[in-house]
């Protein structure tokens, strides 16, 4: 007897093994390794006394006063930080980079980066894009953010079109109307930036942290 039916292929997020070494990291800079990190975008900790070495601009001196010894302050990453994630899914996401769809790159890229965030305290969007949405998994979604995510992938291909690089802003407006990290996994060929990549880029900084990703043929490198 034969009887119909439908085979989900997952990511196979082969990535993965590379979150026990990244995850170490993750909580040294979180300061459980007892790293403290000090600096702009940072978060209030703690107070302690200080010591020798103490960078001076950490003084409490209100605390200090108080308490008639000088007294710093400790600092750890901001938590709760939005991370929104667009994976290109034009026609260059069809080119194979090392017998690989560069597609299939950036997916897992987007796993990794995705799971760790949310282990470092960070709300993670992500949506796949061309010319219209292809998948999408909000942050404000209950449940498990790496099941929806390589749920949402499963469907993903290539398209063969092109990129409307100017709806992006719109897109991303949509996610998060606060700064943000705005990750574009997509491609760096040539001609690529000049079609419109980096327009895009110029207007999204003006509000949020842009970071590039693209997957290079190992062959340009010899």
């Amino acid at each position: 007897m034969t009887l119909p039916g439908r085979l989900r292929v997952l990511p196979p997020f082969h990535s993965k093994r590379h979150l026990p070494s990244k995850l170490r990291k993750l909580r040294e800079l979180d300061g459980k390794a007892a790293v403290q990190i000090r600096g702009a975008g940072t978060e209030f900790d703690s107070l302690r006394d200080y010591v020798r070495g103490d960078d001076v601009r950490s003084i409490d001196w209100r605390a200090t006063a108080r308490r008639t010894a000088v007294v710093v302050r400790t600092w750890r990453p901001e938590r709760d930080r939005r991370v929104v994630i667009m994976l290109d899914t034009s026609r260059t996401a069809a080119a194979r980079i090392d017998d690989e769809p560069r597609l299939d790159t950036g997916m897992e890229a987007a796993l990794l980066l995705a799971v760790l965030a949310e282990r470092g305290g960070d709300r993670v969007d992500f949506f796949a894009f061309d010319r219209r949405v292809r998948g999408r998994v909000d942050s404000a979604a209950k449940g498990n953010l790496l099941g929806s995510l390589v749920q949402a992938m499963a469907p993903l291909e290539a398209e063969l079109i092109e990129m409307d690089w100017a709806q992006i802003p719109a897109q991303v407006r949509a996610i998060s109307a606060h700064r943000s990290l705005v990750v574009l996994l997509t491609s760096l060929d040539s001609g690529a930036p000049e079609e419109g990549l980096i327009p895009l880029v110029a207007q999204l900084v003006r509000q949020h942290v842009v970071l590039l990703g693209s997957v290079r043929d190992p062959c340009w490198a010899e």
